[in-house]
């Protein structure tokens, strides 16, 4: 028994001096060796470096870490004005986190940062108003998303004083106050338009208003009323009255959603939208897809007078967001309400692969670039939103598009013999596939050229091309 114990002290002070900790741990918590005097002297050494290792982690920003290993010292008897000393510093490191969230408008950061304070009994006065700002903030974010900027810079004022130094909290309140006043005259005009049935000065007033305050309920219900009068009305115009005063104030919206300034046309909206290039991909017995060639989309409302890449029959903004291709990946910016996996978004953020974005409060879309050699996404419902024209689904073409029956290809089509490629070359769109084929009827065996028009043969394979 005695030799027993004195090997496994030996591998624990091993362990110990190469700074494998949990090892030593583990050796030394067996009951058998704790009862021994050497054993629990190296004890107190190994809670002194659990200690040490949690002010290294923080030095390196790294406090999920620091915080772990200073549990572990504590729960080993650490001495306490050390892990004392290292439990203020991991405290202070949580606040400064916490406030810099608050500064780029995301208090829902800020409160789960500030709740590790809270599961580890570490909450002192600081902690507490940090978190009431916090929750203040949120909620006046909340509101100036909804339009009640009033409400809101109350809100503000209350966290400001809990948190003066919050220099992002003061300059909200300048825009909100000012929000709120150009916010009231528009209203106003929105109300003697919709007393006038005027429809075309109620869109654009609603969408004016909507720039700032994507959630407002009196400007979502009068547009929702012009268009139900109008159907797919101009957006681009000014009032017939000469009444449209453009909404220039750039507002945040709750957690990360960033509202729009105004246009040159006046709206929340950048003007109409450019137009890339695109084509409808009709793929017999797999279904029809709606195939955008450009390195921007814009994301909106199929209306009138705004061309649109990805025109979408719901509740959106004429312009809500785009997508744009980085290299091999894609970033979204959001021009109205956007989530990407439920998080609110502030300009532009990365899309990665099957994520779901959120556009207003009903479109659902599921993001993929499901082929590890080729740039092109997908885009696909999962609301029953569709667009216009009809399909059943987005791909957002970069240097190829595989059609084929692995579960990676862009289209899948689980019949086919072989695989389909189109691709893009000096410009040109090109098609490819495994076996010979046929392009508009003419047998082929290497790469051909397609037009936006072609018909794409095989055994068991065919696929239309049709421009829009």
């Amino acid at each position: 028994m005695f030799q027993a114990w004195r090997v496994k002290l030996r591998q624990a002070e091993t362990a110990l001096a190469q700074k494998r900790l949990e090892e030593a741990r583990s050796l030394l918590c067996q009951d058998d060796l704790r009862e021994f005097y050497p054993a629990q002297q190296l004890l107190k050494k190994l809670a002194q470096q659990y200690v040490q290792r949690a002010e290294s982690h923080l030095s390196a920003g790294e406090s999920h870490a620091g915080w772990r290993d200073l549990d572990s010292a504590q729960q080993l008897g650490a001495d306490d004005q050390s892990a004392s000393a290292v439990r203020e510093k991991l405290i202070e490191h949580v606040l400064a986190e916490s406030e810099s969230y608050l500064q780029a408008d995301d208090p829902a950061a800020a409160l789960n940062r500030l709740r590790t304070l809270e599961t580890r009994r570490a909450v002192n006065q600081r902690v507490r108003a940090l978190r009431e700002a916090a929750i203040k903030m949120d909620a006046a974010l909340n509101l100036a998303h909804e339009g009640r900027f009033n409400q809101a810079d109350r809100a503000l004022e209350a966290a400001q004083q809990l948190s003066p130094k919050l220099s992002r909290l003061g300059e909200l309140r300048k825009r909100y106050q000012q929000s709120d006043k150009l916010v009231r005259s528009a209203r106003q005009l929105l109300h003697d338009a919709l007393s006038c049935e005027n429809w075309p000065d109620a869109l654009n007033l609603a969408e004016q208003v909507l720039a700032v305050a994507p959630a407002d309920p009196i400007a979502r219900e009068a547009r929702r009323r012009a268009w139900a009068a109008v159907g797919a009305a101009p957006h681009g115009r000014q009032a017939t009255n000469g009444s449209v005063v453009p909404l220039e104030v750039s507002m945040s919206a709750p957690s990360s959603c960033v509202a729009t300034p105004a246009g040159p046309d006046g709206h929340g909206d950048l003007g109409p939208a450019r137009k890339s290039p695109r084509f409808l991909l009709w793929v017999d017995g797999v279904g029809g897809y709606l195939v955008c060639e450009g390195e921007e989309i814009v994301i909106g409302q199929p209306v009138n007078d705004c061309r649109v890449d990805l025109p979408i029959l719901g509740d959106l903004s004429r312009n809500h967001a785009t997508i744009q291709r980085c290299g091999d990946g894609y970033l979204l910016t959001a021009r109205r309400t956007a989530r990407v996996n439920g998080r609110l978004v502030t300009g532009s953020v990365p899309l990665p692969s099957g994520c779901l974005v959120e556009l207003g409060d009903g479109v659902k879309l599921r993001f993929r670039q499901p082929h590890p050699c080729s740039t092109s996404a997908v885009i696909e419902f999962e609301s029953r939103n569709r667009t216009q024209p009809p399909a059943d689904a987005v791909i957002l073409l970069g240097d190829s598009c595989v059609l084929g029956p692995s579960a990676d290809s862009h289209v899948v089509c689980r019949d086919w013999p072989h695989e389909v490629v189109l691709f893009r070359q000096q410009g040109q769109l090109l098609c490819r596939a495994g076996e010979s084929f046929q392009v508009d009827g003419q047998p082929q065996t290497g790469p051909a050229p397609l037009t936006r028009r072609s018909r794409i043969s095989a055994t068991g394979i065919s696929v239309t091309l049709e421009e829009v």
